[in-house]
This record gives structure tokens, sequence and C-alpha cells, in this order.
């Protein structure tokens, strides 16, 4: 099978056949790493967001997606748009003319490949309230993936892996939908076993029937860069392109391919990929010496996201954490001593974690609150932070009596507040402003309040009190540091 450094141009190639209807979205071949520009592989680290589902403004299209192997042959028509899996008639492939019929050799692989595929295939679309049957659920509505064939009986040409149905104008969810995924023409690939490469192909041409672009990443499901081994949709702000970033097709520059596929579907309800995590060290009941470091292990096969660390509930320590590997973790030197009840949790991008939990000692258990930071109490040698109650604009002490973890200084005095962006939709709750600039980040404040609000501080006095500003070599994560939301446990 050829290669080719990226992508080549699918409309100009089908218009003869296809002249009236969207053209594919995807004909996609794999770059040979040799040929490939190293610059293309380091991405930094893109954004996470929190999966909010988009609005759903289409008809709703089946959940459905049959992997159909094509035993003993499959009897394809070429058709024109739209097409219909429920007849096998579509409207993509190769240059073959309207109204004919070709056929479609099965799976060439043998069967422990299938089921390696087809389990890859249930983890990626795990996240989703999508059903892979690998039975043709007709006449019932479905999207039909088929995984078989090659490049020339789809009349397409060499190097070509998969080809996908983009919606209309590429951006809507179709329903009855057919993908071309050219099974027998893979091999194993960039580290890739043949099962993952077929699993990489397929979920990617049949997320373009739900309306997702390529992403220039190589660790997302839509993306044509061979490195970082099995592909996710990722719940990441990433941008859009094959082989340099572009403007995404469906607007704006960056694509999130786990919330529009959530948008599109809603949440999965069966089994999902969990991450593992051990606490190696220190050992449950031990002392923890002050300066001391905890050591944990963490495997994610989704890959993982940011490791966290609980003392006594409070989440005190929350940094990024990429790789499958033992992470040593140093806590704040402002943590109080006592008695610790010690959580690390380990999550993937999607917010699924895995978490242990040991109690240590760690100096002398607490007897009274004078030894705890500022608004904590001593319970059982313990120092800790009863839940939060304060809502925006109530008086407050420390942050952690907020229910947005946020107490700042608000024209002379020291209120629960929560971060905003300056106007017109500034999401501050009814009788707040954001009192920054448009665009600009800023903090809720009561409204006609903005004109007199600078940078603000939180309140650092007294012995107790946790510190508010942290050096550029601490522990990222402590919860103090100013003008950071999401920290419940």
């Amino acid at each position: 099978m050829s290669r080719v450094a990226w992508v080549v141009t699918v409309a100009a190639l089908l218009a003869p056949s296809v002249a009236l209807a969207d053209p594919p979205f995807s004909m996609r071949m794999r770059p040979d790493p040799a040929l490939m520009d190293p610059r293309v592989t380091d991405f930094g680290s893109p954004t996470v967001r929190e999966p909010v589902p988009e609005g759903v403004a289409h008809a709703a299209v089946s959940n459905i997606i049959y992997l159909n192997r094509c035993t003993g042959g499959c009897r394809i028509t070429k058709s024109g748009f739209p097409s219909n899996s429920v007849n096998n008639n579509t409207y993509i492939g190769g240059d073959i003319p309207i109204g004919s019929q070709f056929m479609i050799s099965e799976f060439a692989f043998p069967q422990a490949v299938w089921d390696e595929f087809v389990q890859c295939m249930r983890e990626v679309y795990a996240p989703y309230n999508v059903v892979i049957t690998t039975d043709d659920p007709s006449p019932t509505p479905h999207h039909e993936a088929v995984v078989a064939g090659n490049t020339q009986e789809w009349g397409l040409p060499d190097g070509v892996l998969g080809q996908g149905e983009g919606g209309g104008n590429q951006c809507t969810p179709r329903d009855n939908a057919i993908s071309i995924n050219i099974a027998n023409d893979h091999t194993g690939f960039a580290g890739l076993t043949v099962a993952d490469n077929l699993c990489w192909t397929v979920a990617q041409e049949t997320a373009h029937t739900w309306g997702l672009d390529h992403a220039f990443d190589c660790t997302d499901s839509m993306t044509y860069i061979p490195t970082c081994g099995r592909k996710y949709f990722r719940n990441l702000d990433l941008p859009c392109g094959e082989n340099v970033e572009r403007p995404c097709n469906c607007g704006g520059n960056t694509q999130n391919s786990h919330a529009k596929i959530l948008g599109v579907f809603g949440a999965g309800t069966g089994p999902q990929l969990v991450p593992t995590l051990t606490i190696d060290a220190p050992q449950d009941g031990a002392a923890f010496p002050a300066g001391a470091s905890i050591f944990a292990t963490a495997n994610s096969k989704r890959g993982l996201n940011h490791i966290e660390v609980l003392v006594n509930g409070w989440k005190w320590v929350d940094r990024p954490a990429t790789t499958n590997s033992t992470y040593q973790i140093a806590l704040p030197a402002e943590v109080p001593d006592g008695v610790m009840d010690l959580m690390v949790r380990a999550c993937d991008d999607i917010g699924v974690c895995a978490e242990d939990m040991i109690t240590v000692t760690r100096g002398a258990a607490c007897t009274t609150a004078d030894t705890c930071a500022l608004g904590q109490r001593c319970d059982g040698g313990r120092c800790l932070w009863d839940a939060p109650t304060l809502e925006v604009g109530a008086t407050c002490e420390f942050p952690q009596a907020c229910l947005s973890l946020t107490c700042e200084d608000v024209n002379g005095g020291l209120i629960c507040t929560e971060e905003c962006q300056g106007g017109p939709n500034d999401r501050c709750p009814t009788g707040f402003e954001c009192g920054a600039a448009v665009g600009e980040p800023g903090l809720c404040v009561p409204e006609g309040g903005s004109e007199e609000t600078g940078c603000c501080s939180v309140n650092g006095g007294g012995g107790r009190a946790v510190a508010f500003q942290l050096g550029l070599g601490a522990v990222v994560g402590l919860i103090a540091v100013r003008r950071r939301r999401r920290k419940k446990a």
C-alpha cells in the first residue's frame, strides 16, 4: 500500500458521481513516519474543558453503529444522494457509475484481530449513548461501517484507508449513513496493531457522520497524525487540520470532539475505561515526616490528564499527569500537621477517576483549632474545613466557606465571589456584574460597584492563615492560589 505525506482532496475526485450531493468529508491516507515533520507532533498542553453538550438543533439520529465485516462478501449499490444503510446503498466511494452494484470482499484478518478491533470500538465509544453491534439491525435505522475490502473494489486510489459522509454542510449529524473503512489494506502502523489502526479509521469515519472535522492533535480519533498510540475522542479544545492547523469547517478555530459527540447522543451508561491507582508510599497508618512525598502509581488505557491529592476531604494538589507512571507528590507546606486521610485521585480527560486512600500522621495530632489553618476545626486529631455554605455576595473570611471557593476583597470588604468575563454575557448571578472590561477576566461584584473594583486579594492575615501566594517552585493546585475556582473535591 502506498504512503503519502498527508491527505488529498476528495471533492474533485468524486465530482462526476456526486455533483448534486454533499462531498464525502474524508478520504484518509496515512503518512509515512519517515516523511513527517517532527514539529507536527509537538502540540503543548491543550485545555481540558468541562464536557458541556453542544446545542442539538437537528433531528435525532440513530445511536446504532453496525460494524459489517462482509462475511462471504457484500453487494453494495452505488446510489445518488443520500446513502441508505438499510439497503446498502451509498453515494460515496470511487468512480463507480450510479445504479451499478459491486462486490466488497470480506474482512481478511483472523478472528482475533476482529475481536480486538470490536473491543477497541466499544471502548472508544463507551463515553456515549452509542450501541456497537456486529449484527445487521435492518430495517431499524443505523449507521453502517463497512469494514472490509480493498481500494480497487471501492474504486478508490491506492493508499486510501477510509471515507466518511459529512452531514448537511458537513456539520449536521446524518442518519442511516454509511462509512467506508478499507480493512484489507490496513497494517500495523506507527506502533499500532492492525486492530488499533482499524479502530482509528472506523472511529474517525463514523464520527464525520455526526458532524466532526479533523483534529490537529495526535491523541484524538479525528487526527491524521499516526503517533501517540490509540486514539480517543478527546475532551480538549483542539485545533482543526490535517498537516497544518486551519479554521474548523463548522466554525471557530478549535473543536472538542468529545463534547460534540456527547451533544449528539448523550452520556453512555455501560462499562467505561477506568484508570487504576495505588499509593505506594507512605504506608497506611505510618508516620509521615514533614517534607516527605507521596508516591503513587497511576495507569489508564485512555491516558491520564491530572492527578489530585485530598487531605481530610480538601483538594490541596491538582497537577497535570499525562503518562502511565509512578508520581512523586509533595504536599504544600501550608497543610497543617495532624492526622491526615490522604486520598490520591488519577483522572482522564473526561473526568473518569481512580482513587486510593490511606491515613497517616504528620507531627502531632491536633487537639484544638489553634494549630489548624484559618477556618478549620479540629476533629479526631484532623484539621478540616466544613462543607462550604455561603453564596456569592455573602461576607466571608476564607475561600473554603464559599460555594464558589473564592473570597475576595471587593470595595473594602471580603465577600464570596466568582470568576467571570466582562460582559455583555458575564454569567454572574442576578444582582451582580463582572468587574472587568468586555472580554477581560474579572470577578463578580454587586451591580454598580465595578468602577471601584481593581485587583483583589484574599485575606492572608493571621498566624493560622493559609499562604495565598506561592513561589514558582511550589506544588501546583494549592487551594488558596488566587482566582482558581474548580477546586471542589
